[in-house]
């Protein structure tokens, strides 16, 4: 039996109904799919495949009002250069990401990516989206970011970020800044030093951050700072900056500290019986003597 021929260029019936069917399948593919994500505790799956279904119902709207829309297209202009063109312009935008602008997001998400750039040495880019947030940029970031940069005026945004804000930035990054470049007690002498007061809790706080950090010589040189500066609690600093300098791996100027503590009435042996960080003190010889002090 002789075949019919289907002339060069036209689809096949099974190909047209393939091209009408695909979407909608996909639709009701992806949905089920979405349910089925949530129901089995995968929530960034399930809205992944619901968004999926979202677009695969753009595309037969778009069919049935007679566009050729995809939602992942760029727009370009009906022309073979213009197809060309647009077939390069997806492929940049897949193969070469660039860098977000101002206009492309919110103030909070440009700050997590300048804080983001920060910590991975990227300064460049960090200035560029501080800058671009102007004054609604984090003062610590502006600090951060201006010091990393080797800008002058660093350390007086940082006293005045710390003097505004005393509790200290909402991330360590700032902190491990200070650290990295060596200005974290030139930052806490000026805080402490400060005629008015205002700089004495910011630099408490800064000395704590640096311990969380894991940036412990740096934590205990600043607590010596604040510790001459006289704060509230004499004795409670003098134990940080003995657990500080445990952590650093200085024993004798732990166990230094710690007597100074006891000195200012610190007595809570049972504290440092647990305390972690002291751990290396009470394996040394000194250790029952001075514990008797503080009990």
């Amino acid at each position: 039996m002789k075949k019919h021929q289907i002339p060069a260029g036209m689809a096949t019936p099974i190909e047209i109904f393939r091209a009408r069917s695909m979407p909608k399948i996909s639709v009701g593919f992806a949905i089920a799919a979405g349910i089925w994500c949530f129901f089995n505790d995968q929530t960034y799956g399930g809205f992944f495949f619901l968004l999926l279904a979202f677009l695969s119902f753009q595309e037969i709207c778009a069919a049935q009002a007679g566009a050729s829309m995809d939602a992942f297209h760029v727009d370009a202009p009906d022309t073979p250069e213009g197809q060309r063109r647009r077939s390069q312009a997806n492929l940049s935008v897949v193969g070469q990401p660039q860098a977000p602008t101002m206009g492309t997001m919110d103030p909070e998400r440009a700050q997590h990516l300048a804080w983001a750039a920060l910590k991975q040495g990227d300064v460049p880019a960090a200035a560029r989206i501080t800058r671009g947030l102007g004054k609604g940029a984090d003062p610590f970031l502006k600090a951060a970011t201006a010091l990393a940069s080797g800008d002058k005026n660093a350390f007086q945004l940082f006293e005045d970020a710390y003097v505004a804000v005393p509790s200290g930035p909402s991330n360590l990054i700032a902190t491990e800044v200070l650290s990295r470049t060596g200005a974290a007690v030139v930052v806490a002498r000026r805080l402490a030093e400060r005629p008015d007061g205002k700089g004495r809790e910011g630099a408490g706080s800064l000395q704590t951050h640096l311990h969380y950090a894991n940036c412990y010589g740096d934590a205990a040189e600043v607590g010596t700072v604040v510790y001459a500066a006289n704060p509230p609690s004499k004795a409670q600093t003098a134990f940080e900056v003995a657990c500080s300098w445990a952590q650093a791996g200085d024993t004798d100027h732990a166990i230094e500290w710690l007597e100074r503590a006891a000195d200012d009435g610190f007595r809570a042996a049972s504290l440092v019986d647990g305390e972690p960080d002291l751990e290396s003190v009470r394996a040394d010889p000194r250790w029952p003597l001075l514990r008797a002090r503080l009990a």
